[in-house]
């Protein structure tokens, strides 16, 4: 035991504890910019401030997770074959195979800190958020494009939409002070053509399915469904695994998720149709579900033939085929998995159902 002889000693050692402690949250919280959710982060009052703050939440199921690549998850999108995640500190995406969350193959970048990441037409539009840059990469790595970001505080998120492409940025240096705004810009010239104040204290991912967009909040970890018309709230859906949803990404059987917290990639199930589809008006179903991959599909409405077509997890169409009532299809070639089947009358109407294929 070491005893000191100097009586200002001990109050020296204390006083050095007591000015590491908040340091190290000071430090955690620049680590994540706002990742904390408000209410916990020290010396902060939560304070609603936005539009949609008190919409409710509605939960949605889990279809499956697994284990991110990276332990600092900052954004995912689908290809429609793979998942491409991106990290803090990695200086690489990570492609990921979507049915068993296997590691494909890793593809070099040069960003320290990605900050959202999509997929359009075989490229790969990244966020450089310290450098404040969208850079368009090729599947090989190779950087094709770079586009200054029209002098964003802290952008979070990318959608590319056609000619144009969706960012969110969160202002401020904290989420209660902040000014946050979803924008679009123009890819060819980097014009602003639209913006409107984000549904959220801190933007992450964004999203659209053509009709909608989706963007998520990270202190509420919610999501909301926003119609692309009048940037309207349709839906406001639970984002899994609590604190830190980051990336987003979309598919016909519902909304990939990369979560910072738990450093893991969910699938929810979110059936996305259009604003002006209707479900058909009597009763479907397909049976049996789980099955080998052989089932039936039934109908009550007075419709002899109606078009089926069933999708992968990553929205891969697997099946196109007009069917009659009560036709049995047998499907051997799929893997095992779940399956999103969309039955059509040919009139705008139409019915979703999971296909559970069990071998």
């Amino acid at each position: 035991m070491l005893v000191s002889l100097n009586k200002n000693q001990p109050m020296r050692a204390i006083f050095f504890t007591l000015m590491i402690f908040p340091f190290v949250l000071q430090a955690q919280q620049w680590l994540d910019q706002m990742g904390i959710p408000v209410e916990k982060q020290p010396q902060q009052t939560y304070q609603p401030k936005f539009a949609g703050e008190d919409y409710p939440i509605s939960p949605v199921p889990i279809i499956k997770s697994f284990l991110s690549p990276t332990l600092m998850p900052t954004g995912i999108t689908c290809s429609g074959t793979y998942l491409y995640v991106i990290g803090y500190n990695e200086f690489k995406i990570f492609v990921v195979d979507p049915i068993s969350g296997a590691l494909i193959e890793e593809i070099p970048i040069d960003i320290q800190r990605p900050y959202g990441i999509d997929y359009q037409d075989d490229k790969l539009y990244v966020i450089d958020n310290d450098n404040k840059l969208l850079e368009i990469i090729l599947l090989d790595g190779t950087v094709e494009q770079v586009i200054p970001l029209a002098n964003p505080v802290f952008p979070v998120g990318i959608c590319v939409d056609g000619d144009s492409y969706w960012m969110n940025d969160t202002k401020g240096t904290t989420a209660v002070f902040s000014g946050d705004s979803t924008l679009n810009f123009d890819i060819n010239t980097n014009e602003l053509r639209k913006a409107f104040p984000a549904y959220a204290n801190f933007p992450t991912g964004i999203v659209s399915d053509g009709d909608f967009m989706w963007i998520t909040d990270n202190t509420s970890q919610s999501t909301f469904k926003i119609s692309k018309g009048d940037y309207a709230i349709v839906d406001r859906i639970q984002a899994p695994g609590g604190s830190y949803p980051n990336g987003l990404s979309i598919c016909n059987m519902g909304l990939w998720y990369v979560n910072n917290a738990t450093d893991s990639i969910y699938l929810v199930e979110v059936i996305t149709t259009g604003e002006n589809t209707p479900d058909l008006t009597k009763e479907c179903a397909l049976y049996p579900n789980p099955n080998s991959g052989v089932f039936t599909i039934s109908w009550e409405d007075e419709i002899p033939v109606m078009n089926f077509k069933m999708y992968s997890l990553t929205g891969a169409m697997v099946l196109n085929k007009n069917v009659f009532r009560n036709e049995q299809l047998i499907c051997n070639e799929l893997f095992e998995g779940i399956y999103i089947g969309e039955l059509s009358d040919g009139k705008n109407s139409k019915k979703t159902m999971k296909v559970i294929i069990n071998k």
